[in-house]
């Protein structure tokens, strides 16, 4: 669990029958990714259930010492054709920022403590905190397909993400593709479940720690230097005042990209005579 060297506190994530282990903690796991439900469309979950106890979680080993999350996605049912469009756009900003002293306030701050600093002092006004954060939009849009009769079912489903988040560069895209079958036969004692899920995501990630580095940035230098030779930002050339975050978040080429498949064949066989014995395959 969390008390090993290279575990994490992530729960373990069974979807439809099938175990995801804890992303980047192992060969198995989900590397390059934000995370293993990430990769599923949200319309087509059908119902998740957490497992917090050890009888449950004992089930999976250790592997539920965090806990397990149950997810289990929609199907076909009985009746015609359906056809189900689902679309969202979003606008995000962030709530808040952290006050600091301005550019003023701080050169008023230096002239008092530290005077033989004043020279290094620039003479613009920035708000480093405005400048690293965007309007983050979004649009998500999802296309299902379903049939099915009493003793069968199918479903498809395709599904489009677009998100950007509140700190600039970061945003994240996700194509996925469901399909469901299942089946009945012999007077419901055999049922047939089959299922595949398929994402591609691309990441571009923010680097850690621009927040810190705006917070702690002088507010009299400018965001960009056309003489400067770290890409026309402007830095500090040391290495104990903060990095300009702004070149940070924009000189870095942080991108991830995934292609995943979950799939699984359940067979259910009620066994005859024997009142709720049953063999799962």
């Amino acid at each position: 669990g969390g008390t090993s060297i290279n575990s994490s506190n992530e729960p373990l994530y069974v979807i439809d029958g099938v175990p995801i282990d804890n992303p980047a903690y192992n060969p198995g796991g989900f590397q390059g990714g934000r995370n293993p439900l990430n990769s599923i469309n949200p319309n087509d979950i059908e119902s998740f259930t957490v497992l917090k106890d050890a009888s449950a979680t004992a089930i999976y080993g250790s592997r539920g010492a965090n806990g397990v999350i149950i997810i289990t996605t929609k199907k076909g049912d009985a009746g015609g054709a359906k056809f189900n469009y689902d679309t969202w756009y979003s606008v995000a900003n962030r709530t808040g920022e952290i006050d600091v002293l301005n550019a003023d306030e701080f050169r008023q701050q230096v002239q008092q403590l530290a005077p033989g600093y004043v020279p290094q002092l620039g003479s613009v006004n920035t708000d480093w905190q405005d400048e690293i954060f965007q309007t983050a939009v979004g649009q998500n849009h999802a296309l299902s397909f379903s049939t099915g009769k009493e003793d069968m079912g199918f479903r498809a489903s395709l599904g489009f993400l677009d998100q950007e988040g509140v700190v600039k560069t970061s945003k994240t895209q996700r194509t996925s593709l469901a399909l469901n079958y299942n089946q009945r036969l012999f007077e419901d004692a055999l049922k047939i479940n089959a299922n595949f899920k398929g994402a591609y995501t691309k990441d571009r990630f923010s680097q850690n720690g621009v927040i810190f580095n705006s917070i702690g940035m002088d507010p009299t230098q400018p965001v960009l230097d056309p003489t400067s030779q770290y890409g026309g930002y402007w830095e500090y050339e040391n290495n104990l005042a903060p990095k300009n975050p702004v070149a940070e978040l924009m000189l870095t080429q942080d991108f991830g990209e995934n292609f995943r498949s979950i799939g699984n064949v359940e067979f259910d066989y009620q066994i005859p005579f024997v009142d709720g014995l049953s063999a799962k395959l």
